[in-house]
């Protein structure tokens, strides 16, 4: 089943997970595709090179990072790694929407995506909805604003296990 994105996905914004599906792809002096998943442990398995811990990453330093530790490997050959199925995640809604309880995110998500999926209740706030993150970071969307200005900043980025309040 194909995950639903709002576009293209940004390299330099894109935290990549548990269960991204990557691929590394080779050309020139030798020709391949090898895929990649994220495990459950956060790591890639990388040929003639092992595991790489890539967890909470940008997309563009795992890329750089797998690219380094494998030129010397595949001397005379280009090479790209790309993401070619982004992860879905669970995370969860709480306070004033229709549906509070566990969502399905992907790795592109981002928290109005998830609120007016859930339907805020008659009175709810989309000001100042809380984000908070696996590791007690918080984060505050304001999506009264993001609606009327589009500005990225105020609709964050959603990681794996994330709760979000509407009040």
């Amino acid at each position: 089943e194909a995950v639903k994105l709002p576009g293209a996905v940004d390299p330099a914004s894109y935290r990549v997970g548990a269960g991204d599906g990557l691929q590394l792809t080779l050309w020139g002096g030798v020709s391949r595709t090898m895929p990649m998943e994220g495990t459950p442990e956060g790591t890639i398995l990388l040929p003639t090179s092992g595991p790489l811990h890539v967890e909470g990453k940008l997309l563009s330093d795992v890329r750089k990072e797998v690219l380094t530790r494998l030129r010397p490997e595949f001397r005379g050959v280009n090479m790209d790694l790309q993401l070619i199925r982004p992860r879905q995640f669970i995370a969860y809604m709480t306070g004033q929407v229709k549906m509070p309880g566990s969502v399905t995110a992907n790795g592109a998500s981002r928290v109005a995506d998830l609120v007016l999926a859930a339907e805020p209740l008659e009175g709810a706030s989309l000001r100042n909805i809380e984000l908070i993150h696996k590791d007690g970071t918080r984060e505050v969307a304001d999506l009264e604003l993001f609606l009327r200005t589009a500005s990225q900043s105020l609709n964050p980025w959603l990681r794996d296990g994330d709760m979000i309040h509407v009040p």
